[in-house]
């Protein structure tokens, strides 16, 4: 008898735990979810702001319940109801939102939230920021490889607006690797390959002059400073820089034909060689007339035409600097043709 009171008495303990512990949790849930009718309310009547912090909070407890799938469905709709007012804070909810998803092991709808928060970024033009949750984004949803792709392109546009070109490089390339893997994206390989060496001609050229040449840059005036640039040595400078930028770009488009076995033959490779030709030829009307045909018949995108506005102002601008060259020696010329004269003009003495 004694032995058997004592398990009696045992599992009336375990018993009144376990009822403790549902208690709790009920009180728990409960008050969860009159915060989330009373933002219901909030909503109603238009303040976002305290609707939001209901959810947030709403979440937190549904977190401390261990109820981590509606405590990520609370976070992504609170950011919705920062959205209205506060897009920092929406972006702090959505960025809990993708946290717990991913400690769900729920990972596409992660990406699906972190493309919110870049197109939020893009649209601010927060370059930096929306290229990295693009990235992001196109990780998580590597189970789609459309979708995953298309944050990968909006992240190497990102790039190329954060003046990052060399980067956006690197990505077109895997994009190209990844569409050609696909039987129904095989044919936009070529594209991808292009918009690669696109990136490569839209990559500025950066020239370190001496010191004391940027020293007189900073004091003259703009009209002045042309004359610095105008100089041989300087010219010559960005001569042999321009000479390895685009030997560079013609040894990436004969590695480019073991990518894929349509480039050698593609349009594409047409017209990104008839560029370079024209570009280290500095023929200024062939390379805009080209550039501008092309367009016509395959539109090309914002990104694309402002990374190719760079070859074309580097040919403006070697134009201009040997105009500039050839005025300062003929300038030099007839002065020293005056002085020549005017010595000849002066008696000479017996």
């Amino acid at each position: 008898m004694i032995a058997i009171s004592r398990e009696l008495t045992y599992m009336q303990a375990i018993l009144q735990k376990k009822s403790s512990k549902f208690t709790s949790l009920f009180t728990g849930d409960s008050t969860a979810f009159n915060n989330y009718l009373i933002s219901v309310d909030l909503r109603i009547k238009g303040e976002w702001k305290n609707a939001g912090d209901r959810l947030v909070r709403c979440a937190e407890q549904y977190a401390g319940l261990r109820m981590f799938l509606e405590a990520a469905a609370v976070y992504y709709e609170a950011g919705d109801c920062y959205l209205k007012v506060d897009k920092d804070e929406a972006q702090k909810a959505w960025a809990s939102a993708v946290k717990t998803f991913c400690d769900l092991n729920m990972y596409e709808v992660s990406g699906r939230i972190e493309k919110r928060i870049a197109d939020l970024h893009f649209s601010f033009k927060h370059w930096e920021d929306a290229a990295l949750h693009y990235r992001k984004a196109a990780n998580f949803m590597l189970s789609d490889p459309e979708q995953s792709d298309h944050c990968l392109e909006k992240s190497a546009e990102a790039l190329v607006h954060n003046g990052d070109c060399n980067q956006s490089h690197l990505v077109y390339e895997n994009l190209a690797l990844s569409c050609w893997k696909t039987n129904l994206r095989s044919f936009q390989a070529n594209t991808m390959l292009m918009m690669a060496i696109i990136s490569l001609f839209g990559s500025p050229v950066v020239v370190n002059l001496p010191v004391d040449e940027q020293a007189g840059k900073k004091k003259q005036q703009p009209h002045q400073q042309e004359s610095v640039f105008s100089k041989p040595d300087v010219l010559a400078t960005y001569q042999r820089q321009y000479r390895v930028k685009y030997d560079e770009i013609r040894q990436k488009i004969e590695e480019y034909n073991s990518f894929t076995s349509t480039w050698e033959a593609s349009k594409e490779r047409l017209f990104i060689k008839n560029l370079l030709s024209f570009r280290t030829e500095e023929n200024y009307a062939l390379l805009v007339d080209h550039i501008y045909y092309w367009n016509n018949l395959r539109p090309l995108s914002s990104v694309a035409l402002m990374m190719l506005k760079v070859p074309v102002d580097e040919v403006t601008n070697m134009m201009q600097r040997r105009e500039a060259i050839a005025k300062i020696e003929a300038e030099a010329a007839a002065k020293a043709a005056a002085e020549g004269k005017s010595k000849k003009l002066i008696p000479s003495k017996t």
